[in-house]
């Protein structure tokens, strides 16, 4: 009797253990999505050969800014943005903004907001320009 009274409760703290221990997974997941991955994505660390490309797409004085609002399913899917609008002739520079807010800064006199918006990744996540207020 006591030896069935034991693996019993020994049981319930296995199965309590494995909660925890899936619960801290979640959290950490979380924690990687919602803060880590947006941090390192505006920080600047990861850089493709096109982002160095647009780096002289001209010059500081001339730029503009475009605040965008886009629809992505999540946070992981802004660095398939930013790459992409990185490619973008003209485009200097692109910043995410947790949820789903992207500012680009560009030269008006090699590309215009409408040809930005009219960028092909933005046929599968719609996006519509903000209004700094």
């Amino acid at each position: 009797m006591r030896e069935n009274k034991i693996s019993k409760y020994s049981g319930k703290n296995k199965n309590l253990n494995v909660i925890i221990i899936m619960i801290i997974g979640l959290i950490f997941v979380a924690v990687l999505f919602f803060i880590v991955y947006p941090a390192i994505i505006n920080s600047g660390l990861i850089v493709t050969g096109e982002s160095i490309k647009n780096v002289n797409a001209g010059t500081n004085t001339n730029l503009s800014n475009l605040k965008l609002r886009v629809s992505i399913p999540c946070s992981g899917h802004a660095l398939l943005i930013i790459n992409e609008l990185k490619k973008a002739n003209g485009v200097k520079d692109v910043s995410f903004e947790m949820p789903n807010y992207f500012t680009v800064s560009y030269n008006p006199l090699i590309i215009s907001e409408s040809e930005i918006l009219g960028l092909d990744i933005f046929k599968g996540f719609p996006a519509i320009k903000v209004n700094d207020s």
